[in-house]
């Protein structure tokens, strides 16, 4: 009979930097979004001249770059001040944090209530894309402090042009048109700096995160996520988009075409990290921008309290989900260097829903690069790999295969399956790290193009 320990939860606490720029605002023309909630706005309605095609022409030089956890010396400093042993972004965060709720919520899908007929009764289950094995690097930096940083993976891109999207999409939400333009090269100009990054912080116990604010609105004073969303024809074969942008978006409700079935596939794919996001961000909700890589179809802004209803059935089980996931993320990083204390630990995990547990790899890495933004990846948020493309290759020598479970009480009777609570339920969690012994534990990794990529992984005794 195993002993399993209490979670002592974690409160989160906000760590306020007034020194710190302001997010941008929206663009004046995205502003009425607040006042008609639930319902995207077609692109005609906004009266903005913005053409995605010129996006070719943008300099990246006048795009901010990416700063990863492990060199971001602010981060380091915060860290150590507050007395933090890891410091991460929520770009590496948010995907172990949604293992984690898989975990605890014991594989529930989603909640398609508020649909039309049209997809109420339809697959309630996160999308493969979603549910698919992450890692993550974690690193030592200074003075008994780790970084967490997202693993980029090894495969070239093919949905670079989603990721390009993306980002010029979060500066053009923030730009007027004529302010926009003034991004276009020059010959006869310098190169048009971006107004500085603005971040929020938040402190998890030992963990401190820190969050990018992509606008905020002057009006409300709401903070926003900028989502960029290319349709579901374009992600799911992102190598032959350019076929696919005939295809529009003409409806609200349908079964194709429409921004509902949009929203189905967010629903399914992404909903449970955008809250994560949000939480951690302490944001109001996602600007959402519908394209086909050439035209914007339409802006919708979608609020923190609805994806909750989607993603996880209500705010109540979202706000407690978030504490206690957050809490077993503390756990699973300090587990991992109690194991390999002097130097960087790679760390995968995922939710094995045939058992009930979550599988966690944690392999020591010698000769580390450090993080590196790669010029061209393939794999998507969004994508659906091909459970075919795998081949199975051996774990690093020192490998160690664990096993993540946990024994859920509500009002102090044993859940043995998906489960549901209100704001006034007790809900109390125990839970257990144990060692799975392998001698030789071999595991699947995608094949996407000519590079491999660890999405999905199985074990298997030595025959």
């Amino acid at each position: 009979m195993t002993t399993r320990t209490k979670l002592v939860e974690i409160v989160p606490r906000a760590i306020h930097l007034p020194e710190l720029p302001r997010a941008p605002p929206l663009a004046k023309e995205l502003r009425r979004l607040f006042y008609r909630q639930g319902c995207p706005h077609p692109v005609d309605e906004m009266k903005l001249s913005h053409h995605l095609k010129v996006i070719q022409e943008i300099d990246d030089r006048a795009i901010p770059g990416f700063v990863t956890s492990s060199k971001d010396q602010r981060l380091l400093s915060l860290a150590q001040k507050h007395g933090c042993t890891f410091m991460s972004s929520t770009s590496a965060m948010t995907s172990v944090l949604t293992h984690l709720h898989f975990l605890l919520s014991k594989g529930r899908g989603v909640n398609l209530s508020p649909l039309s007929h049209h997809f109420r009764h339809q697959d309630a289950s996160f999308a493969p894309s979603a549910v698919k094995p992450i890692s993550v690097f974690i690193r030592p930096v200074a003075g008994g402090v780790y970084a967490i940083d997202s693993d980029p993976g090894i495969a070239p891109a093919e949905n670079q042009i989603l990721m390009d999207l993306g980002k010029i999409l979060e500066v053009m939400a923030t730009k007027e048109a004529h302010e926009f333009q003034n991004l276009l090269p020059n010959p006869k100009a310098d190169i048009p700096s971006t107004q500085a990054e603005s971040f929020n912080f938040l402190q998890i116990g030992q963990m401190i995160i820190r969050s990018q604010i992509d606008a905020f609105d002057e009006s409300t004073g709401l903070t926003l996520d900028i989502k960029s969303r290319a349709t579901t024809r374009i992600r799911y074969d992102v190598k032959n988009y350019l076929k696919h942008r005939a295809y529009r978006l003409k409806f609200m409700e349908g079964p194709t075409e429409s921004y509902e079935k949009e929203m189905y596939d967010m629903i399914r794919t992404v909903f449970p990290k955008y809250a994560f996001q949000m939480r951690l961000g302490q944001m109001n909700g996602a600007l959402v921008m519908y394209h086909n890589t050439s035209e914007v179809y339409g802006y919708e802004y979608i609020t923190l309290e609805r994806i909750d209803e989607f993603a996880f059935g209500s705010s109540a089980m979202a706000n407690k989900g978030f504490t206690i996931c957050s809490s077993l993320a503390q756990i699973v990083f300090e587990d991992a260097i109690r194991r390999f204390p002097s130097g960087t630990v790679h760390v995968s995990t995922w939710y094995n829903s045939l058992e009930g547990y979550m599988e966690i790899i944690v392999a020591p890495v010698t000769n580390d690069r450090g993080w590196y933004e790669k010029q061209k990846r393939d794999i998507s948020e969004d994508s659906e790999p091909s459970d075919n493309d795998c081949i199975r290759v051996e774990l690093p020598e020192g490998a160690v295969r664990l096993r993540l479970s946990l024994s859920v009480f509500k009002n102090k009777e044993t859940m043995f399956e998906t489960y549901e609570f209100g704001a006034n339920d007790d809900i109390q969690v125990q839970y257990e790290i144990s060692e799975i012994p392998h001698a030789y534990m071999p595991y699947a990794m995608a094949r996407w193009g000519d590079g491999y990529h660890p999405d999905f992984f199985t074990f298997a005794s030595k025959p």
